[in-house]
């Protein structure tokens, strides 16, 4: 089941944008070929993160970025899903902060979990 934890400095991202809210995960269903069915939609999640200006920061020190970490199951999402998945969710919070200059400034990380059930 796929969550995405979403990490960015307090009042940067309209958290009330439902865009925000809903969008990315319908993102990762959509780009995991998941039916949009109820199961899928309760069970993908969204972990959204303020931090205070001070507890994120680039190499440079600037703290107006966001970072996205996605969790999915292994195999699920090839390369051009990865890139598909990543613009999409790039898009959605770049527009719910009223900033395209923040697509530059999204990071996203997707990580793969190998299925335990297998083993």
């Amino acid at each position: 089941m796929p969550i995405d934890r979403r990490l960015c400095r307090q009042g940067h991202v309209r958290r009330q944008a439902c865009s925000y809210q809903s969008a990315p995960n319908h993102a990762l269903i959509r780009w995991e070929k998941a039916p949009l069915i109820s199961w899928f939609l309760d069970n993908t999640a969204a972990f959204i993160h303020e931090l205070e200006p001070d507890a994120l920061a680039n190499a440079s020190g600037t703290n107006n970025c966001v970072r996205i970490q996605v969790l999915t199951p292994a195999g699920v999402l090839d390369r051009d899903k990865k890139i598909g998945v990543t613009r999409e969710m790039t898009d959605t919070i770049a527009a719910a902060a009223k900033d395209p200059g923040l697509k530059r400034r999204t990071w996203v990380q997707i990580v793969e979990a190998p299925d335990a059930a297998g083993e």
